[in-house]
């Protein structure tokens, strides 16, 4: 995750969610989890990003973030499928709603194949 300066040093170009996923099984980063972001729009869920989590059990949603709810789908039992016993959660789905629009949203997962824990840092933006 490269995250700098817009050219024009504004820091414009700064990821506005950034989530980092851990899983704690292995021990190390969910790399290669499915993932969906959602933002409520007045017309309902509109799809914003997905895709997988980096080698890192990351993912970087670089645009704006508006003042709205969001909801962030994880699969997860896709992601422990390889695993024989059963998995509580599937999918793990995060609702949260950004008033700090201007800020760095950092939101850490912990997840296992029986339980996940969250919480979020704010980044004021940079000047």
């Amino acid at each position: 995750m490269n995250i700098h300066r817009s050219p024009d040093g504004t820091g414009d170009d700064f990821p506005k969610i950034v989530v980092k996923v851990t899983d704690l099984e292995a021990g190390g980063p969910a790399s290669g989890l499915a993932y969906r972001l959602a933002r409520l729009e007045t017309d309902g869920w509109r799809l914003v990003a997905s895709g997988e989590t980096d080698r890192y059990g990351a993912l970087v949603y670089a645009e704006v973030v508006q003042q709205s709810h969001y909801q962030l789908r994880l699969e997860v039992g896709s992601y422990f499928s390889p695993l024989t016993r059963p998995r509580f959660y599937d999918p793990v789905t995060l609702a949260f709603h950004s008033g700090a629009a201007s800020y760095v949203h950092h939101i850490s997962v912990l997840l296992s194949p029986e339980g996940f824990q969250t919480y979020v840092e704010f980044d004021p933006p940079v000047r």
